[in-house]
C-alpha cells in the first residue's frame, strides 16, 4: 500500500472517530432529525439484494426517531467487497451509513485474510430471511439433474472466482465429480440470468431460491431446473433437489461445504460499520425488529421474493464469530478446493 493510501486510510478512520464520538453525545432524536442515512448497497441496480434494500430504505425508517431519509447508493464490483470495504474503512461510523451486502462477504473473509475487512468487527444490525440458494440450469440445457452434470459439461456464469456462483460449481467439480465449466464477468446475477435466458450460458451456480419460486419465479414456470440446493436442509418446496453436503464426497468435501452455506444462515441482513456508538446501535435495532413485525414491510419484502425469517443483530454477530474462524490450515484447504487451481 503506498504512503498516500495509507494517509487517507488513517485520516478516515480519524474523522469517523471524531464523528462517532460527537453523536454518542446527542439522542437519538436530535441526531436523526434532518440527517439523512447512506444505505450501501454491494449489488447493482434491478438486483434482488438491489430490490430488498429499496424496501428496506424505504420501511425503515418509519420505526426510527426522526424519520431520517435513508438513500440506497449501489456499490457493485468484486462480488460485492468493493462496498463491504467501503463501509469497513471509510464509511461514517455515527449510524448515517448502513451496509446491505450478499453474505459472500463473510466468506471472503475466510478466502482472503488479507481483505481489508473484519466480519466479527461490523455492527450487525438484523437478518431479514436466510437465503438457500439453488444451482439451477435453462430448460433448454440437457443438464436435467446433477448425475448429468457429473457425465457433461455444464457452463455456469458468475460475477468472479470469489463469489458462491464460482465457488460452489468449483467446489463440487472436485469433491462431487461434477463438470461445471465457469465463466466469469458477469456484472451482476440479474445480467448472468438474461445470459442464460439468452442460451449463452446453461445456468448459474448459485440463485436465491425464493426469487425462483414465487407464482412466477422461473422454476415454478418451469422455465429452469434446480440441480441442486444451497443450505444445510433440502428446501421443503424441492423436496427432491439434493444439498451440496449430501453430494459432496468424503468428510473433508462435506467439511468444505458446510462451512460454505452456513452463509445462507446469514441471509439478507442489515449491518453496519464497526464502531457504531452504543445508543446508536440500539436504535437502529430496534428499528429493524420493529420494522420485521410490520405489515406494510412485509408485504412490500416479498415483492422482490423475499420472506420474514428474523434473526437479530446480537445473534447475527454470535453466529459469525462462531462459524466463520476456521483454523488457518482448513481455510488453506477450502481456498484450494473452492477457487480451484
Amino acid at each position: 500500500m503506498s504512503r498516500f493510501s495509507k494517509s487517507v486510510r488513517v485520516a478516515g478512520a480519524l474523522a469517523a472517530l471524531a464523528t462517532a464520538t460527537a453523536a454518542s453525545a446527542q439522542p437519538a432524536a436530535d441526531f436523526n432529525a434532518g440527517k439523512p442515512i447512506t444505505l450501501i448497497v454491494g449489488a447493482g441496480e434491478g438486483a434482488a439484494y438491489d430490490l430488498a434494500a429499496r424496501v428496506i430504505a424505504r420501511r425503515l425508517r418509519d420505526h426510527l426517531p426522526g424519520a431520517p431519509a435513508i438513500v440506497p447508493r449501489n456499490m457493485p464490483g468484486a462480488s460485492q467487497i468493493r462496498a463491504t470495504e467501503y463501509a469497513f474503512n471509510l464509511a461514517p461510523r455515527d449510524g448515517t451509513a448502513l451496509l446491505i451486502a450478499q453474505p459472500s462477504v463473510v466468506l471472503n473473509k475466510v478466502l482472503n485474510p488479507a481483505a481489508r475487512y473484519e466480519p466479527r468487527e461490523f455492527t450487525w444490525i438484523g437478518r431479514v430471511q436466510p437465503t438457500i440458494g439453488l444451482g439451477v440450469v435453462w430448460r433448454d440445457s440437457p443438464a436435467r439433474d446433477f448425475d448429468d452434470a457429473r457425465r457433461r459439461d455444464v457452463v455456469f456464469g458468475a460475477n468472479s472466482p470469489t463469489g458462491p456462483q464460482a465457488m460452489l460449481p468449483t467446489a463440487l467439480n472436485g469433491f462431487a465429480g461434477a463438470k461445471f465449466r465457469v465463466v466469469t464477468g458477469y456484472e451482476s446475477e440479474h445480467r448472468a440470468l438474461l445470459a442464460m435466458e439468452r442460451g449463452e450460458i446453461d445456468g448459474i451456480g448459485n440463485v436465491m431460491s425464493d426469487s425462483l419460486l414465487t407464482p412466477g419465479g422461473w422454476i415454478t414456470r418451469g422455465l429452469a431446473r434446480p440441480l441442486y440446493a444451497a443450505g444445510l436442509k433440502r428446501l421443503p418446496r424441492l423436496p427432491d433437489v439434493p444439498t451440496v453436503v449430501e453430494l459432496a464426497n468424503g468428510e473433508e468435501g462435506k467439511a468444505v461445504m458446510r462451512l460454505m452455506v452456513a452463509i445462507s444462515e446469514l441471509g439478507l441482513n442489515l449491518m453496519a460499520p464497526p464502531g457504531v456508538p452504543p445508543e446508536r446501535v440500539a436504535t437502529l435495532r430496534r428499528a429493524f425488529d420493529a420494522m420485521m413485525a410490520d405489515a406494510a414491510f412485509v408485504e412490500d419484502i416479498g415483492k422482490p421474493g423475499f420472506g420474514v425469517d428474523p434473526m437479530t443483530g446480537e445473534d447475527l454477530a454470535a453466529f459469525v464469530t462462531a462459524n466463520f474462524s476456521p483454523s488457518p490450515d482448513f481455510a488453506a484447504r477450502f481456498r484450494a478446493a473452492t477457487l480451484g487451481p
